[in-house]
């Protein structure tokens, strides 16, 4: 969802346009990303440091809280679905090699 909110903002269109969805799940699409993207840009920006390395290391450490990607872990409140889907992909292409 935080690559869709990026990519939305980049090319100033819809998240929805980006996925080439229309009609009421566009709508709902496009509020999820709104509302994801607004709260970590805002967490983002909360973060303060003497120097700019410190301020990297914050912003590294809320997109870590917030985008964690390994599913077994519960400390991350958002994971990205296209992780999600390439690690889905590997598990699908490794029973398919057992099977034959």
């Amino acid at each position: 969802m935080w690559l869709l909110w990026s990519q939305a903002k980049t090319w100033q269109v819809a998240p929805s346009t980006l996925l080439e969805l229309k009609g009421y799940p566009a709508y709902c699409l496009n509020e999820a990303v709104y509302c994801v993207g607004t709260f970590i840009t805002n967490e983002l920006d909360k973060v303060k440091g003497k120097t700019e390395q410190q301020v990297q290391r914050g912003r590294q450490r809320v997109l870590d809280k917030y985008l964690d990607s390994d599913p077994t872990k519960t400390k991350g409140k958002f994971a990205d679905p296209a992780k999600l889907m390439e690690q889905q992909r590997l598990l699908d292409e490794a029973a398919k090699s057992l099977e034959l």
